[in-house]
């Protein structure tokens, strides 16, 4: 698929089902052409695996235009548990995260995640002592 041929997305909605087993989706094209779509819980997991896959895929061949820190665009995912367990080598780890009905799992290097929580605590200790009253 060299060229984009098809239509852009333009937006997406989404409501969870009352029996909170799928999502349904309505996704509007550039073009004003509306497609619904139901998500199975299983459908979910393998759809945001495969957009973050891809996501990666093309920072790969070309790097985001975006700086150090940024402002964020769309809200915060509440994370209902995080796991770790032991990755492909002895220097990865797999961080596994649920949210809602879905879970997902990432390969990191374990000297990231270390320096990240480092980043974290320092960055939370900072914060605890400026709002301290003098």
């Amino acid at each position: 698929m060299k060229n984009v041929t098809v239509p852009l997305l333009k937006s997406t909605e989404g409501v969870v089902s009352d029996d909170g087993k799928h999502l349904l989706l309505k996704l509007r094209a550039t073009t004003g052409s509306t497609f619904d779509v139901a998500l199975k819980e299983s459908d979910i997991t393998r759809l945001i695996a495969f957009l973050i896959e891809s996501a990666a895929k093309s920072a790969a061949k070309k790097k985001p235009d975006t700086e150090e820190t940024q402002e964020l665009t769309v809200s915060p995912i509440i994370v209902k548990e995080i796991g770790i367990a032991h990755g492909r080598s002895d220097t990865e780890a797999l961080l596994i995260v649920r949210s809602g009905i879905f879970q997902m799992s990432f390969a990191a290097e374990i000297s990231t995640l270390k320096r990240t929580l480092q980043d974290l605590e320092a960055n939370n200790v900072q914060v605890q002592r400026s709002s301290k009253p003098n």
